[in-house]
């Protein structure tokens, strides 16, 4: 299950730069062209948005079903023992849940 709790990888949405972003694995989804990308470094989540946002994009948005499935199929290795962070959180406003991105949220799971 994707989670926005304690983990220690991060799930990012966009590739800004390759150099800077080689410690990742990367891939592209067939769904809507976005990059995705795992770390494995254990993080807040407030410095893995940091870092998202340093590589031009931010912690993982999921807008449907089909895209949390091919995220977790995609990244199936990582979720049983890391989970995955997502940019769902209160963090701005504490019980007030948005995405990082800045995108409606229009699907939970």
């Amino acid at each position: 299950m994707i989670r926005s709790a304690p983990a220690c990888c991060l799930a990012v949405a966009s590739l800004g730069s390759l150099s800077a972003a080689q410690q990742f694995q990367w891939a592209v989804s067939p769904l809507n062209g976005h990059w995705y990308g795992v770390e494995y470094i254990t993080k807040a989540w407030t410095q893995g948005e940091a870092e998202a946002l340093s590589l031009g994009g931010h912690l993982v948005t999921i807008r449907s079903q089909a895209e949390q499935d091919w995220i977790e199929s995609t990244f199936q290795y990582a979720l049983p023992t890391l989970g995955l962070w997502t940019g769902f959180s209160d963090a701005a406003v504490e019980g007030t849940w948005t995405w990082a991105s800045g995108e409606p949220v229009t699907y939970t799971h």
